[in-house]
């Protein structure tokens, strides 16, 4: 069973997305987002897309940790792909 809980309010103590898969093997999977607001709220006022930001730059720290945890969330979108087939879904 796939569920989705999704929650987005104001004051909220922690954004995340949550994998969490209950069987073998078992994924418990957090990914926390990079905040691009600061950028699109300094841009100039016209229609702006993501390519017309500036890029966005973290500490090295941080990157070493976007990269594991994009790692590990591509790994869990495979197993559901895979998962998913074996059912034929």
């Amino acid at each position: 069973m796939i569920t989705l809980d999704f929650q987005a309010y104001i004051g909220a103590k922690e954004e995340h997305d949550l994998i969490r898969i209950d069987g073998v093997p078992h994924v418990n999977q957090k990914v926390t987002p990079i905040n691009a607001i600061p950028r699109l709220m300094n841009a100039a006022p016209r229609l702006v897309t993501m390519k017309d930001l500036p890029v966005l730059s973290a500490a090295v720290q941080d990157i070493e940790k976007i990269r594991l945890q994009l790692r590990k969330t591509i790994q869990i979108v495979a197993l559901i792909i895979w998962l998913l087939q074996t059912v034929n879904w």
